[in-house]
């Protein structure tokens, strides 16, 4: 694939992201896909990035993503962008503790990499300011 292919998958694929449509997000996976997320000790596969976003998804309701800046070499596609939702359900920390919903609105920047291979997403990786989005929420005592 071009890698102007591979940019207009990451357009599509931020898309879904955005509708909270699983399994339209697992049409762009491929089978061994491959994922590093916030939290975790390192590379999980297809259920536990299920597991993941749908928790996400479950603690804020309304969260969506504005890409601010997407960058694309070879099979590699990385996205800047603005995350932006309410807490308004509980949310899992790594522990599996529940932080019950505070209702506050929180903006948090952040970063996605996806790595492809004939059309299909093998690896991803997302980063994001954990940290701002605690205080915003209320979660840090003193800020």
């Amino acid at each position: 694939m071009s890698e102007q292919d591979n940019v207009r998958i990451a357009g599509e694929y931020m898309a879904a992201l955005n509708s909270h449509d699983y399994e339209r997000l697992r049409a762009y996976h491929a089978d061994s896909i491959q994922s590093l997320l916030p939290g975790q000790a390192g590379p999980v596969g297809e259920a536990g990035l299920r597991a993941f976003l749908e928790a996400n998804w479950t603690a804020f309701p309304d969260l969506s993503f504005q890409v601010t800046q997407r960058i694309a070499s070879g099979d590699w596609v990385v996205d800047t962008w603005i995350g932006t939702g309410t807490h308004s359900g509980p949310m899992m920390t790594p522990t599996g503790a529940s932080i019950p919903p505070t209702g506050r609105k929180a903006t948090v920047p952040g970063a996605g990499v996806i790595q492809l291979k004939d059309g299909k997403i093998v690896y991803t990786a997302d980063y994001f300011d954990t940290m701002s989005l605690l205080a915003q929420l209320g979660l840090v005592p003193g800020m």
